[in-house]
């Protein structure tokens, strides 16, 4: 039982230093190609996000949800949150797959 509190402690740890080293600074430098790249097809409809996407390497679902995001909560430093998330909660799955 204490090797499993301590586990529990551990991804706590763990989920608290990646999420403090990620939004860290998040905004404090300029949008880069990529991101912008990103950001402007997140602005348009389904269609062209999966037009985008075939001439991409990177799937849709990113652009749809950075879309989703964008129209929530607008603006430079919320843009990149989405994938803070996406790699801070990477975190609980590889624990919970041993």
């Amino acid at each position: 039982m204490r090797e499993r509190e301590a586990n529990w402690r551990w991804l706590g740890g763990g989920l608290g230093l990646a999420a403090a080293v990620r939004l860290w600074a998040l905004g404090s430098r300029v949008v880069w190609f990529d991101e912008a790249v990103s950001l402007l097809v997140a602005r348009t409809d389904l269609r062209h996000i999966f037009r985008a996407a075939w001439d991409d390497t990177h799937p849709p679902l990113f652009n749809w949800l950075l879309g989703l995001c964008n129209s929530a909560l607008p603006g430079e430093w919320n843009a990149r949150l989405l994938s803070v998330l996406s790699c801070v909660l990477t975190i609980p799955v590889v624990f919970a797959l041993g």
